[in-house]
């Protein structure tokens, strides 16, 4: 096992290499200047678009390195990457790997609790609805299921503020916690994160447990019909022992890809989420970032990404062999 998590990783990095490279590029070929943007910003910029100090302008590029060839930029970046050095934000003028450990916290409570929320909820809905095949519960749980997979999450949010947060008035609109959260005992302030996180973790929640409930029917349905299972309740095995100990186990293999490749937006967030209840997360983060052409936040996040994506992908390979014994490490399946 050792060594196959040695050689997926020595493999990752050239694909990494690739990516950062590519990411480079595209965002240097993306129109807009960081440095115009950030003197307009300042309202250092005249009604003609002109700065009042070019030099001023001169020295904000030569700090942040703009002014150098886009190769020697690259080198520089890489070079700073792989000491652990992200960069300072030129929008917040802040270390980004500062930033981005004021933001993280804040997105891990949110999806962590969405994840394992959704596959609790959609794996359970999967398995019923595979049992009770084509009974009302079945139907049910399928359309219900489609139809919230096909609804935008940003609709979803919008409609679960008008609803519970307008109108019914039963939770916050936005933000992490109350005004007067500091005046709260430890338990009423525990009590009142929870509170601001319930209606954007519900959101969330939804969506993915939608998309495993219907992965999951599916699944199991075509485990429910193989030989192994019919021979199990030949032998007279109760149904419930013949479900969850015999087919359950092969049919989790492609939510293990699911959740495997989930793995990003565990850091990455729900842009769309967080903006909309003014969650200060990296979803958030990144978002405000593309539009300030932050480059150094926009490259950190996008390479956390991607590394989170080539970890995500060895985890459910690991997985796979947890799950299902007949699969090795080397990916193939023992007899």
């Amino acid at each position: 096992m050792l060594w196959h998590v040695v050689k997926r990783v020595l493999q990752s990095i050239p694909l990494l290499l690739g990516i950062a490279t590519i990411l480079f590029v595209v965002m240097h070929l993306a129109p807009g200047d960081p440095v115009e943007m950030y003197l307009q910003k300042r309202g250092e910029r005249s009604a003609n678009g002109r700065p009042f100090d070019p030099q001023m302008e001169q020295l904000i590029r030569h700090k942040y390195g703009l002014d150098r060839p886009i190769p020697v930029q690259y080198a520089l970046w890489l070079k700073n990457l792989v000491r652990g050095n992200m960069g300072e934000s030129f929008q917040y003028r802040r270390p980004v790997s500062a930033l981005i450990a004021d933001r993280l916290p804040y997105t891990l409570q949110l999806t962590a609790l969405a994840l394992v929320l959704g596959a609790i909820v959609g794996i359970s809905l999967g398995i019923a609805s595979a049992v009770k095949q084509n009974s009302a519960l079945d139907k049910a749980v399928s359309l219900g299921s489609l139809t919230v997979y096909s609804i935008p999450e940003f609709w979803v949010a919008v409609m679960f503020i008008l609803l519970f947060a307008v109108t019914l008035r039963w939770f916050p609109i936005s933000q992490t916690r109350s005004l007067d959260y500091f005046l709260y005992s430890t338990t009423g302030r525990f009590f009142d994160r929870i509170w601001h996180l319930i209606l954007p973790v519900a959101v969330l929640t939804l969506g993915s447990a939608a998309g495993t409930a219907r992965y999951m029917r599916s699944e199991l349905l075509g485990v429910l019909n193989e030989e192994y299972v019919v021979a199990a309740r030949a032998r007279g095995l109760p149904e419930k022992r013949v479900v969850l100990r015999h087919a359950l186990r092969n049919a989790l293999m492609p939510i293990v890809t699911i959740y495997g490749l989930a793995l990003p937006f565990l850091v990455g967030g729900a842009a769309v989420v967080e903006k909309i209840f003014s969650w200060p997360g990296m979803g958030a983060l990144a978002v405000d970032a593309v539009g300030a052409r932050d480059y150094p936040v926009i490259m950190a996040t996008s390479m956390i990404a991607a590394v989170l994506v080539v970890m995500g992908n060895l985890l459910a390979d690991v997985l796979y062999a947890v799950v299902d014994p007949r699969v090795s490490f080397d990916g193939r399946r023992t007899g």
